[in-house]
């Protein structure tokens, strides 16, 4: 993409020539006489010499179409007026009295043209007749008196039709596409990958599929203070498939004496369309473990056995102003949370082997939050979702449903003598209805024991409405016993800052938070403002709690975080306040501090809490490093610390990833005089290109999708493989821009890492094709793989051929020429440029019929009548010869001399002036 795309030349020109009529700069003639130098005749530049011209700068294209001319002995000359617009400098030219006015680079840098003299910086020069020529356009300057007067080099390149632009220090451009590039970084973070537009490759639910197994061996040698030595063993598997046209994932878990003590069994259907269940439009619906997102004042987030069913879209979240994430983490593994590339939360495993992410705040704008897993091998796993405040509104006529019941905390088949929390069974049930575009009302129902008190039944309404930059919404809630609850939420955006605001009055009934029943009311108000800082995201948010109580001290707690990156570490760095809740006291300032990133070849993660009144104090530290050896190698040292009980532990360890497993080893210290011994190892097992289950690798299959694809020539173009048709091997293959694997002597490989039920594209990597005249297939593939199973999908590659001709405007070659190849449908398939005697070719073009055109910015520089030449390539017909392809040359009139000033008896229809 040319930079000519980012900057409004004509805007520049016309702020030159305010601001030279605005400034006396110095240099500008004072005098009536000077100011009225008479007009030159200049040497007139000859029609046949004639050229167009890409100007370059490094990866930058100024320009697509600057006019030139050839001149006698060699040189060349540029239309002044383009030029100095493709180098972005205000100048404001006037060809009737040849002269400019304007500056280059900056202010400082005055430049004067008048007839006879040229005033650039500091200097003044006569001209001799060799700088400045005309042409019936206007002024055409000598390209090595436009490198003197703007410090410049400029290298002609005729035969490519090209000037090289250098510049040893920064145009002014530069600033802006250095701008604009941070911008579009920023939105490419935030932007989904938009691939709805292409029909994905979905595998039928069938009653059996081949399962894919993760396992995972741990054994353990301790010795203590007391020199007493024992040993531990555990294991872990997760398994993953399709049964009885449902999918289903099992998770695992035991110790040394093999009976496991978690069983966790989830069977499910998941559709984004929703087609489950015939016409119920049915989008999920889970039997086992499951979750449960809170939802209002009443339905909490929970985890456990039960069963649950919705029909609202996919990764919805039930709230606008916060959202959940759950998911698996075996021990030895960390997740972290980023919201729209800023570290947000870190999470080691639960005593369920959970992460777990609750009341996550989102801002106004499109949240697009990644959970990256690191394993004990060095194992790095990512997961995209997006959650979007405006777009997660029940739309106009849409009815959405759904309910579930679970005891929390409790695993399907749940073995231990005696589980860590206690469980509980919750029942939930909510209906919400799009009353119009901006209008929405939900009416929902929540059943949940307690632990210390009667079950609590409660019903709640809602009524939710979009604004222009906002939304707002109503809760109001009450239990049997007469307890109610009121409140009002609202969300706003301006610029880059999110704003969201609570306010909460009750009366003794019991919150999905569990807030105690003496609260009366409570205010929360919360500002987000995302931002890019030296190309880098980062973060600022802040918020206030206040609480009303009845028989208590009113708590107010304020906090605020900061996230960015630095040297490569994405940082975050928490500060909040809260006064006492029971005396009334100031607890001081605490400190939390998240760190996550690579910084050179290490990879380092960690957290610390401290306080902050009288002095750092650090009561919480945790730190981890990895630093790869090599591909497969990793060295990890950990470091922790806790205050309360006074003790630190450090452990070092090495891991080595093969082809089939992954195993590590560490050895670990703590300040109590205990030091173990740690041994793991980690396999998976799942289905091979054939579909046969054997396939051993040191990756996670059963927690993702798998895609088997084979890669052929597609010799009678029908898209599918025949067995006929050859296989390549030695392609290398990518999902989402991410190297994913080779394809093997059967031109299959199986790719790993997909997210389950998420679009994702398989495409091939540039440069591993292996014959340069095969091209893959026009349309992307992409598929919607399910956890556990192989998608199988065939990339086609087709055959390609080329198109040639030689360009030429009336009887002469026309050079630098801007043509495109259209296919049927009038899509641009390929680009190219004619060389200094009219050759064009468009290389590597598949099979089909297209038509040759004059581009766009050509066909406006030359005048020329548009130009549309039809041309079929095939296996009979690979190299396609146009032969001479001729333009009606426009009229163009070369005066000897230069019209009077204000006159201008020749428009120019290449210029466009009149």
């Amino acid at each position: 993409m040319g930079v000519s795309r980012f900057f409004p030349w004509r805007a520049f020109t016309a702020l030159g020539i305010a601001a030279s009529v605005a400034i006396a700069a110095p240099g500008v003639p004072a005098s009536a006489a000077e100011v009225a130098a008479p007009v030159q005749t200049l040497s007139t530049v000859s029609e046949d010499d004639y050229v167009i011209l890409r100007l370059e700068m490094r990866r930058w294209i100024l320009a697509e179409d600057v006019e030139g001319y050839r001149l006698p002995g060699g040189g060349l000359c540029l239309d002044l007026e383009q030029t100095v617009a493709a180098l972005d400098f205000p100048i404001a030219v006037s060809p009737d009295e040849q002269s400019a006015s304007g500056w280059a680079r900056s202010e400082a840098h005055r430049f004067e043209l008048e007839p006879g003299r040229v005033r650039y910086g500091d200097q003044s020069e006569r001209l001799e007749g060799a700088e400045l020529f005309a042409h019936a356009g206007g002024l055409c300057a000598n390209v090595d008196s436009i490198a003197a007067w703007f410090d410049l080099t400029l290298e002609p390149n005729l035969p490519a039709a090209l000037v090289t632009v250098t510049s040893e220090t920064p145009l002014p451009f530069e600033a802006e596409v250095e701008r604009e590039r941070r911008r579009a970084m920023l939105a490419a973070r935030a932007e989904r990958i938009d691939l709805d537009r292409y029909e994905a490759i979905v595998e039928p639910y069938r009653i059996w599929r081949t399962p894919s197994v993760e396992i995972s061996l741990e054994l353990e040698g301790e010795r203590n203070s007391d020199k007493d030595m024992r040993g531990a063993f555990t294991y872990g598997a997760l398994a993953a498939g399709e049964a009885a046209f449902l999918s289903y994932d099992m998770r695992v878990a035991g110790g040394q004496d093999l009976i496991p003590e978690i069983i966790r069994l989830r069977a499910y259907r998941s559709d984004a369309e929703g087609r489950l269940f015939g016409s119920l439009g049915v989008t999920e619906a889970v039997a086992g473990d499951v979750t449960l997102q809170a939802r209002g004042l009443t339905t909490p987030a929970a985890v456990g056995r039960g069963a649950f069913i919705s029909n609202a879209p996919l990764y919805r979240s039930a709230n606008f102003d916060t959202t959940d994430f759950f998911g698996e983490l075996p021990v030895g593994w960390d997740a972290e949370l980023y919201r729209n590339g800023s570290l947000i939360a870190v999470s080691e495993p639960t005593s369920a082997g959970r992460y777990e992410f609750r009341d996550v705040p989102l801002t106004f704008q499109e949240n697009r939050f990644e959970i990256v897993l690191y394993g004990p091998q060095g194992q790095i796993r990512r997961e995209t979702v997006y959650r979007n405040v405006a777009r997660d509104a029940v739309p106009a006529g849409q009815t959405w449903v759904r309910a579930a019941i679970l005891e929390d905390a409790r695993s399907l088949i749940d073995l231990r003598d005696e589980p860590e929390e206690p469980g509980r069974w919750i029942a939930s049930a909510s209906v919400e209805q799009g009353l119009s575009k901006r209008l929405s009302g939900g009416l929902h129902l929540t059943h949940a024991e307690q632990i210390d008190a009667d079950p609590d039944t409660m019903i709640e309404a809602s009524v939710r409405a979009l604004l222009d930059n906002g939304v707002v919404e109503i809760d109001a809630a009450g239990d049997l016993s007469g307890g109610y609850a009121v409140s009002a939420s609202a969300a706003a955006q301006t610029g880059s800052l999110s704003l969201f605001a609570t306010t909460l009055f009750r009366d003794s009934l019991r919150l999905r938070n569990g807030s105690e029943t003496d609260e009366r009311s409570r205010i929360e108000l919360r500002a987000i403002r995302e931002f890019d800082m030296g190309g880098r995201p980062a973060a600022l948010s802040g918020g206030v709690v206040y609480r009303n109580r009845i028989d208590a001290p009113d708590p107010l707690r304020v906090d605020g975080r900061f996230t960015t990156s630095v040297i490569g570490l994405n940082v975050a760095t928490e500060v909040s306040w809260q006064s006492d809740s029971d005396s009334g006291g100031n607890e001081g300032l605490r400190g939390r501090t998240i760190v996550g990133g690579r910084m050179g070849p290490v990879l380092l993660r960690g957290e610390a809490e401290y306080g902050l009144s009288g002095g750092p104090d650090v009561e919480k530290l945790r730190a981890t490093a990895d630093y790869r050896l090599s591909r497969n190698g990793m060295i990890r040292g950990e470091a922790r610390y806790n205050l309360k009980n006074d003790s630190g532990q450090l452990s070092l360890g090495y891991a080595q990833r093969f082809d089939r497993f992954a195993v590590g080893g560490s050895v670990r210290a703590d300040t109590g005089g205990e030091v173990s011994g740690l041994l793991n190892v980690t396999v998976a097992v799942g289905p091979d290109t054939r579909g046969r289950f054997g396939h051993v690798t040191s990756e996670k299959l059963a927690s993702h999708g798998q895609v088997a694809a084979r890669v052929f020539t597609d010799s009678n173009m029908d898209g599918a493989w025949q067995s006929d048709e050859p296989v390549h091997e030695g392609v290398k293959l990518k999902r989402n821009n991410f190297s994913a694997g080779e394809t093997g002597p059967d031109g299959a490989a199986i790719l790993t890492g997909f997210p389950s039920g998420q679009r994702a594209r398989v495409e091939i990597a540039g440069g591993s094709l292996p014959d340069p005249f095969l091209l893959p297939a026009a349309k992307p593939t992409v598929v919607k793989a399910r956890r556990g199973i192989t998608t199988r999908v065939d990339i086609p590659l087709t055959p390609t051929g080329e198109i040639e001709g030689v360009l030429f405007m009336g009887q002469r070659a026309l050079p630098g020429a801007a043509l495109v190849l259209k296919d049927d449908g009038g899509a641009i398939v390929a680009r190219t440029r004619s060389e200094y005697d009219g050759f064009f070719l468009f290389e590597t073009v598949r099979y089909g019929r297209y038509r040759v055109e004059l581009a766009d910015t050509s066909l406006a520089a030359t005048g020329a009548a548009p130009l549309s030449r039809a041309v079929e390539i095939s296996a009979a017909n690979d190299i396609a010869n146009l032969g001479a392809v001729t333009l009606a040359p426009p009229l163009r009139i070369a005066a000897a001399e230069p019209p009077p000033p204000g006159s201008n008896p020749h428009p120019d229809p290449m210029s466009g002036r009149d």
